[in-house]
């Protein structure tokens, strides 16, 4: 068959043709130019890079390295359809670690723009090589001292069409600052400069840390003791090199976003979009961060070469791991250890300033980060942001310190990484989780017996219906009785994990699709282990014939619990005891009696963790002092 259904003749297209429309998988803006040019001066091993960009990058971008240069040969090749000196046999794809590797960039730049190149080996003589896409590129000899600049001008001069889709010169060098970051971002000791239209931009010089050039790169305005770097590795390659390293560059919870825009991940120097690792670094922070909102983190994660594969996009933008269940379990340890070392260390601190005589008021707790004065986040957003007091600007060099100490105090098992949602403190927890209609303050009531009092505690009253008031000491604390009692059942219900209540009649889950059965059938063994029992019977239905003994909902609720979301098996555990806890707990508007409040408020003071299981803070604190002086008692 020579002919296609409409009766036109299939035809070769001309080379010229089928390189500019190839071109347009690789090169699609400027910023793509931007990124190939950076890539190459990278695995160059250049350490001072500077981009200079014109008219947004359609009229020009050029980048200048101090990396190793080309040959007068190298250049001739350099912009040929498929020339890369990084792979030269097919295993080689199987052990990439450089930036690039397809040997498409620089021949598809030349198919849709003007291309420049110069460059010298070291102790040769520099050439500079002009790309034609119909000719033979013109080479000549140039003046340069060392490296390599790469030149782009008038981008989709020759394709009108595809040039009149592009934004204004404005937008589009929005967009090659952004790329201008996230390939400065993983290679901190590089030195790179950004000039755009003749002015600088940004200077990013070289030995910063990761979370040094992650703030100078995209968050210049917030002050970086709100940030930590954390690091972990797994497993051990015959040259005792780690099979994964990591390194998580994490914000602290008074910063937050309402998107994911500022959740990065790198994996071997490419920023990648990946959900399964973006997922862990929010699985590790959920329980820190109120609803609705999101870490500002970076993750920079290496690994062999062989357990992972870039050469399945044409911007390297996505990548295929062997197995990336124990990385998505690294990366959540060291995330939760880190926030909750965090709490226990705020906790202690909290605990210091009200065994002394005199009320720190002016110093806020750490768990009051949803009543401070939001603050820009780059982008437009906005994030409720603490400036740190002086007073505690040793704060990060203390971790550690405290944190030891509070792990101590708390008579946490050893291995806590594998115990982290049940970090609570261990104590007697006598409040019955109530069965669905069942009054709940009458049964907390019971227990607490007449006239409930904690050492140095007094109750005073509610207000709005939502906050009980109580005062310890030289502070008056506004206690959401919701979200206190919410906490007191998840850890209730985190305790409980692996108790059974047997149910008379059996709750039947039917199954919307098959994907819904593969999900039930790979969280069987941490269904069971929660204090579930669970039977398959085919076409979609599966019977519960038991559930754990914390649990409280209808045959709706458990299905929703397990499958409105298709929860990682890891942390199906913390969702359920969450979404059971929130179901179950006293609500805004529910009146207590005052034994059973203060009973409420002691118990709550007395935890562990002050955040409710979805991040949001407790209570408010306000000290004797800062009362005294919002009524100008004293100065």
């Amino acid at each position: 068959m020579n002919q296609t259904m409409n009766g036109r003749p299939v035809r070769l297209l001309p080379p010229e043709l089928a390189r500019k429309i190839a071109a347009g998988e690789v090169i699609d803006r400027p910023q793509a130019v931007l990124r190939e040019f950076l890539d190459n001066a990278v695995d160059a091993g250049a350490l001072n890079i500077i981009v200079e960009i014109d008219g947004g990058g359609i009229d020009r971008i050029r980048v200048a390295d101090d990396g190793a240069g080309m040959s007068k040969t190298d250049l001739e090749q350099a912009a040929r359809p498929h020339a890369t000196s990084k792979i030269a046999e097919e295993e080689d794809l199987q052990r990439i670690m450089t930036l690039g590797f397809r040997g498409e960039a620089l021949a598809s730049i030349a198919a849709v723009s003007r291309l420049a190149i110069t460059s010298v080996r070291s102790g040769e003589q520099a050439w500079q090589m002009r790309a034609s896409i119909t000719e033979d590129h013109l080479i000549q000899p140039a003046s340069l001292s060392k490296g390599t600049v790469c030149v782009s001008e008038a981008l989709f001069e020759n394709i009108p069409a595809r040039r009149h889709f592009l934004n204004r010169p404005t937008s589009e060098g929005i967009l090659c600052r952004q790329m201008f970051a996230e390939k400065a971002l993983p290679m901190p000791h590089i030195a790179f400069r950004l000039i755009m239209d003749g002015k600088t931009r940004l200077a990013l010089p070289a030995g910063q840390t990761l979370a040094e050039r992650w703030i100078a790169a995209f968050l210049p305005d917030l002050d970086p003791r709100l940030f930590t770097e954390l690091h972990a590795q797994d497993g051990v390659q015959a040259d005792n090199s780690a099979f994964y390293r990591a390194t998580v560059v994490i914000g602290d919870p008074s910063v937050r976003r309402t998107d994911r825009k500022y959740i990065h991940i790198y994996v071997n120097g490419h920023r990648i979009n990946e959900f399964a690792l973006l997922q862990a670094l929010e699985y590790g922070a959920e329980g820190y961060f109120p609803n609705g909102t999101h870490p500002v983190a970076a993750l920079f994660f290496t690994v062999a070469p062989d357990l992972v594969d870039f050469n399945i996009h044409p911007a390297k933008r996505e990548a295929r791991f062997r197995d990336i269940t124990p990385v998505r379990h690294m990366v959540i340890a060291v995330v939760r250890e880190h926030l909750y070392g965090r709490s226990m260390s705020g906790l202690a601190r909290m605990a210091a300033e009200g065994s002394q005589t005199e009320t720190r008021g002016r110093e806020s707790s750490f768990y009051q980060d949803s009543f401070r004065t939001p603050q820009k986040i780059p982008g437009g957003e906005t994030g409720s942001i603490e400036k740190p007091p002086g007073r505690q600007a040793g704060l990060r060099e203390s971790l550690d310190t405290e944190y030891s100490a509070a792990i101590s105090a708390s008579k946490l098992p050893p291995d806590f990484r594998d115990a982290l949602p049940q970090r609570s403190a261990k104590r007697e927890v006598k409040m019955p989780a109530p069965s669905p209609g069942s009054d709940f303050l009458g049964q907390y009531a019971a227990e607490t017996g007449p006239a409930y009092r904690a050492d140095g505690l007094r109750y005073i009253g509610s207000a709005f219906g939502v906050y009980l008031i109580v005062e310890k000491g030289d502070v008056l604390y506004l206690i959401d009785q919701h979200a206190a009692h919410e906490r007191i059942l998840y850890d209730r219900f985190m305790e409980t994990a692996g108790q059974k209540q047997p149910l008379l009649v059996p709750y039947v889950v039917e199954t919307s699709s098959v994907k819904d059965d593969a999900y039930l059938e790979s969280i069987r063994d941490a269904l069971s282990g929660a204090g579930f029992e669970a039977e398959h019977s085919g076409d979609g239905r599966w019977e519960f014939r038991a559930v754990p003994a914390a649990w409280q909902g209808s045959e709706d609720d458990l299905r929703q619990d397990l499958l409105e979301n298709h929860i990682d098996p890891g942390d199906m555990l913390r969702s359920l005891a969450a979404r059971t806890a929130c179901r179950a707990a006293i609500k805004g508007g529910d009146a207590p009696d005052k034994d059973t409040a203060a009973k409420l408020a002691a118990d709550v003071l007395a935890l562990a963790d002050p955040h409710c299981p979805h991040g949001r803070p407790l209570w408010v604190r306000i000290s004797r002092e800062e009362l005294d002086r919002g009524v100008r008692r004293i100065e």
